[in-house]
């Protein structure tokens, strides 16, 4: 893996979208076998601005690429990385700067693109440990 080749663009996730989807449809269940028809409406009121609401505060990234080490360019803004967490089918890129979490799916990457990423965490696994003693 070279340094030159740790650049990403990235597509929007289905997989996100349909996560998120489902967790929207279990709580309506859960909620129309508990609550009373008002109640149900009203949680379906304010689920669905909730959604919309964090839908349209995703931060969207569309480029990603490593310049040195820890220093990484996000849509054109420099950033430090201070932890790569791998949690299988996504990946969490946390930053020194007062950034949100950048959240990054498998099916935002091809194959080969996702296996890189998934080998850089395992990268900065051993200075995670470190960090933590």
């Amino acid at each position: 893996m070279s340094i030159n080749n740790l650049s990403f663009q990235l597509k929007p996730s289905k997989i996100a979208w349909f996560f998120q989807f489902v967790c929207y449809v279990v709580l309506l269940i859960l909620s129309y076998s508990a609550l009373p028809w008002y109640l149900v409406l009203l949680i379906i009121l304010l689920a669905s601005l909730a959604w919309i609401w964090f839908r349209l505060k995703q931060q969207n990234i569309a480029v990603l690429a490593q310049l040195e080490s820890e220093l990484w360019t996000v849509d054109h803004q420099q950033l430090h990385l201070i932890r790569l967490v791998d949690h299988g089918i996504y990946i969490v890129l946390f930053w020194q700067e007062e950034q949100p979490p950048c959240v990054i799916w498998c099916d935002q990457l091809s194959l080969q693109k996702w296996k890189q990423l998934k080998i850089l965490a395992k990268l900065y696994r051993p200075q995670l440990t470190e960090m933590t003693k």
